[in-house]
């Protein structure tokens, strides 16, 4: 079951998930991802979510290109294995896209 987050600002003390959390998310998220077919979202629709909601939401860790709730990489082009966002089984943790 995924935690429910509401779209408030972010609590000061939010921590990023650690090596173990982020390394069952990730096959959590390949697993869905293959099972359905590998499908992507096109570059333009990827482009306009990191430009309109993740750069500019209070989650988003700008350095490291990742999103400080679920620990995925949020790149505004690049291959879905290293882009939630251009998977397209995938979503927001804080329901935004």
């Amino acid at each position: 079951m995924t935690p429910q987050y509401d779209n408030n600002e972010p609590d000061d003390d939010i921590r990023e998930p650690n090596l173990i959390v982020l390394g069952i998310n990730y096959t959590k998220a390949i697993a869905r991802w293959i099972a359905e077919g590998r499908p992507v979202r096109d570059v333009e629709e990827v482009t306009r979510i990191f430009n309109e909601i993740c750069s500019s939401c209070p989650y988003f860790n700008d350095v490291r290109q990742t999103c400080k709730i679920c620990g995925c990489r949020a790149r505004r082009s690049g291959n879905a294995l290293m882009n939630k966002i251009a998977m397209k089984t995938e979503s927001c943790p804080k329901r935004k896209w």
